[in-house]
């Protein structure tokens, strides 16, 4: 009795086969909904943080997550080698540019004289030395 189902045809055999092509393709997809961004940057001014995965941020990611979390850290037989990070230079997108500060300009200090408060309602007197 095998061979009497309609999914054993070979028309809806090739339907169910593109199908799940479409499926592998969706999935192997970098840039979609579980991939990563298409032009990768960090949130600059304007912007909310947003989430970056780990490969983005250096080329070896996987050696410093190890190392982070301690992983063959006490192997005495074969110690593990220092590691250098290989990290990734990232830019960084602005949605607009921060104004200039202009500083403000002050007169020059006098250091030859003493500061003295005078309050609103004290009279002020000269006095000669």
């Amino acid at each position: 009795m095998s061979g009497t189902r309609d999914i054993n045809n070979p028309g809806n055999y090739a339907v169910e086969q593109e199908a799940l092509q479409k499926e592998r393709q969706n999935l192997l997809y970098a840039h979609g909904p579980g991939g990563h961004a298409y032009r990768t940057a960090l949130p600059g001014d304007g912007l909310g943080p947003g989430r970056m995965g780990s490969a983005q941020l250096a080329h070896n990611f996987a050696d410093i997550e190890s190392r982070l979390y301690g992983i063959s850290s006490n192997n005495l037989v074969s110690p593990l080698p220092p590691l250098k990070p290989d990290l990734v230079s990232v830019p960084t997108a602005n949605v607009y540019q921060k104004p200039k500060v202009e500083e403000a300009v002050f007169p020059k200090r006098l250091t030859d004289q003493r500061l003295r408060m005078v309050h609103s309602d004290e009279k002020v007197e000269r006095r000669e030395h």
